[in-house]
């Protein structure tokens, strides 16, 4: 009969009588407790996964796309656009939400069957029972299951932290996603919100028509643009999309493309086409069959697997982990239990799968950068794994002592009901009840309790040794993954050493060579960065210095442009006056007066044309003047002769020629230093404007006085550094830096 409790019970012939409400309940207390434990426990960490299997069920109906788009437009853009998590953390089975296995009408089958093909899905799920060592046969699951030492319970997938299942190692952490062009991932994003396209299409399209690129010209075709709009088309294209696009403008693609997938139905493929062939091509029949159009399709589906690969791997370092949970529900007081630990191992260890899965299919996806991140997320998470399932070896531990303490400690009612709440929520502890028909009434149960406290403590001691040697195998992780990362470090060290004296080698070698080649081209050496420069400079440093000498050799260029100019301008006016003036020497002098200067209508053509030149001199020597430090010694000199006399038509023949072949001299060195500086920055890419200036400054020194005065009392510019007399001939004075310097020691 059932006693008060509602427990089964005997009858007066000791016979097993029928089970009671409260009895049934106990009797079952360890499945119903774990279940309603688990539900409470797991809530967090299925909340994200299940909204993600919603997004991946719809994603796989095409027929519900634009539908899905508009329900999800407030949706977080991390869970929108991460396909690859999506892949990753749903069931193994289930691909309809990945857009790589050709589900997503963007994607040609092939290519997403390839790539699917390429994925590895979870570790099969273990479970296993021990034989209860009170009765015979397979009587109750083994406290957890079958697992490695940092498996879950029951369900875990016995894959041990620190192992890699997918082949690939972890990478640094690369998750700068930048897409081509000059628009952000996060642009993208927002228009792709805009427009109610799937996550990446936006990015896809500028990728695919022009490399992100803005100012896009085709000639052939006319196509204009980020979205290479064709003229036509920006001016009417119907389906409802706005007239007079600006085709510069990175949206109106999008607003094209918007309107053509409408008109398509939505099938974002079908707009794609009419995109790329035109409405009314793309509707002929094999259109969308043709190469040129499933390469364009898979072009399109490569990038947008790229953005979204990319988009993965910057959410990744974000996402909080189930080891990331405990740690905030240990901070907040949360006592844990074995259930609640062994569902965090559990879906750690599913994480972690998932990223080296995700990695692999951005690696399948051409994204090698957000695969070492998805990579190096799933290692750190291996890292947290050791850290978990010690906590939880720790906190079973605990639980186990406890059933053992309460169990041998009971005696009453009171402490007999704690005992039995301690065992319901240890599942490794339910088989200690066994064949004991407890009721839950002290008095009843007495005779059990010594048999279930015995059974306790042989559990909790056969399971202590068990945690024992999972702590140790723990443990051993730990240190192999200590000395892998120590190992890691001192490989990137010795490689950065190695690199870093090749590098010094090249940098040698190209020195010697440079330092060959100006010897024999009669160029100064200057030695490089690498010669100069302190040995513990680092490359920051090193590249600072060198910008600002590049700025101080631009800075130059800039200032003496319009000097050089002018130099130039003035040397060929006055070796023109000059040719013309010794072809006809009457063309000066003889009586020419300064009135008649004064009156261009009193004198012929050619000295009119005399008089032209030289008041243009007189502009141009205005523009010749650099800087006094950026000045020839010539040019110097010219100035000081401009300065005392000025070409005009009342001079002598021989005057006005010595003074215009003066003006030559000077404004051709001038030249000629401009011309030298330029060269030497050239074969000297690290010496800076000063020793260029100094060195040439002794090679003019070498050719002696810029300026001679001759008897008459006429000075003459020292013209040895001037290659070709005014009248183009070879100057037999002239001396070349570069000569000078071949024999310089």
């Amino acid at each position: 009969m059932a006693n008060s409790w509602g427990f089964p019970g005997n009858d007066n012939n000791g016979q097993p009588t029928g089970t009671g409400f409260l009895g049934s309940l106990l009797t079952g207390m360890a499945q119903g407790m774990q279940n309603q434990s688990q539900t409470a426990q797991n809530l967090d960490f299925l909340k994200q996964s299940r909204s993600q299997e919603l997004v991946a069920g719809q994603l796989a109906n095409q027929s519900n796309a634009l539908k899905l788009q508009q329900q999800h437009a407030e949706l977080d853009q991390a869970e929108a656009v991460n396909n690859f998590a999506k892949q990753a953390f749903s069931s193994p089975g289930d691909v309809a939400g990945n857009t790589l296995a050709g589900t997503d009408n963007s994607t040609p089958p092939q290519q997403g069957q390839q790539i699917a093909g390429q994925m590895t899905p979870n570790a099969p799920r273990q479970t296993g029972t021990t034989p209860n060592p009170f009765q015979g046969g397979n009587d109750g699951p083994q406290a957890g299951g079958q697992q490695g030492p940092a498996g879950g319970t029951q369900t875990g997938t016995g894959m041990l932290p620190g192992t890699s299942t997918s082949g690939m190692q972890p990478g640094g952490s690369t998750s700068g996603f930048k897409p081509m062009g000059k628009y952000s991932a996060e642009q993208y994003a927002e228009w792709d919100r805009k427009y109610g396209f799937p996550p990446g299409k936006s990015y896809a399209l500028l990728a695919t028509e022009s490399s992100g690129g803005v100012d896009n010209y085709n000639p052939q075709s006319g196509a204009t643009g980020p979205g290479q709009i064709l003229p036509a088309t920006a001016k009417h294209a119907g389906y409802g999309i706005p007239d007079n696009l600006d085709a510069n403008d990175p949206e109106s693609g999008f607003k094209v493309l918007k309107g053509y997938v409408d008109a398509a139905g939505g099938d974002f493929n079908k707009g794609l086409a009419y995109y790329y062939l035109g409405p009314k091509a793309a509707q002929q029949p094999g259109a969308l069959q043709s190469p040129s159009m499933q390469g364009y399709l898979g072009k399109n589906a490569k990038y947008t697997a790229q953005y979204n690969a990319g988009m993965a791997a910057k959410q990744a370092d974000n996402t909080p982990t189930p080891a990331d949970h405990v740690e905030t529900q240990e901070r907040a007081g949360v006592t844990q239990t074995p259930v609640s630990m062994g569902q965090a191992v559990d879906a750690q260890s599913r994480m972690i799968a998932g990223y080296e899965r995700a990695a692999q299919n951005a690696a399948a996806a051409g994204n090698v950068p957000a695969a070492q991140t998805l990579m190096a997320r799933a290692d750190a998470l291996r890292g947290q794994q050791l850290d978990l399932a010690g906590k939880r070896n720790s906190v079973q531990k605990s639980a186990n002592e406890a059933v053992a303490t309460l169990t041998a400690g009971v005696t009453d009612q009171r402490s007999w009901d704690a005992a039995l709440t301690q065992i319901g929520q240890n599942p490794a502890m339910h088989s200690a009840l066994a064949g004991l028909k407890i009721t839950g009434n002290f008095d009843l149960d007495r005779p059990a309790i010594a048999t279930l406290a015995s059974r306790t403590q042989t559990l909790k001691d056969q399971q202590e040794l068990q945690i024992k040697q999972q702590d140790q195998q723990l443990k051993e992780a730990k240190n192999a993954r200590e000395q892998q990362e120590f190992d890691r470090k001192q490989v990137q060290e010795q490689q950065a050493r190695d690199t870093a004296a090749a590098d010094k080698q090249v940098i040698a070698q190209q020195e010697d060579q440079r330092r060959t080649a100006n010897l024999a081209s009669g160029m100064p050496y200057v030695p490089g960065y690498s010669k100069t420069l302190p040995q513990a400079t680092t490359p920051a440093v090193a590249a600072k210095v060198a910008a600002t000498n590049d700025k101080a050799w631009a800075d130059r260029a800039k200032g003496t442009e319009t000097a050089i100019t002018g130099a130039k301008n003035v040397a060929q006016i006055s070796a023109d006056i000059a040719g013309k003036v010794r072809a006809d020497p009457s063309l000066v002098g003889g009586g020419i007066t300064a009135f008649q200067a004064e009156h261009p209508w009193m004198l012929n053509a050619q000295q009119q044309e005399i008089l032209k030149n030289t008041n243009s001199l007189v502009v141009e020597m205005q523009r010749s003047a650099p800087p006094g430090a950026q000045r020839s010694a010539a040019t110097a000199a010219m100035g000081k002769v401009f300065a005392t006399t000025k070409p005009n038509l009342s001079l002598k023949p021989e005057a006005f020629i010595d003074l215009s072949d003066n003006l030559y001299y000077g404004a051709q060195a001038q030249v000629s230093m401009d011309d030298w500086m330029n060269r030497f920055h050239q074969a000297n890419p690290s010496a800076t404007v000063e020793q260029g200036r100094a060195l040439y400054g002794q090679y003019e020194r070498s050719l002696g006085a810029p300026y001679w005065t001759d008897k008459d009392g006429v000075q003459h510019i020292n013209r040895k550094s001037v290659a070709r007399l005014p009248d183009g001939r070879d100057n037999p004075e002239y001396v070349s830096p570069d000569s000078y310097f071949s024999n310089v020691k």
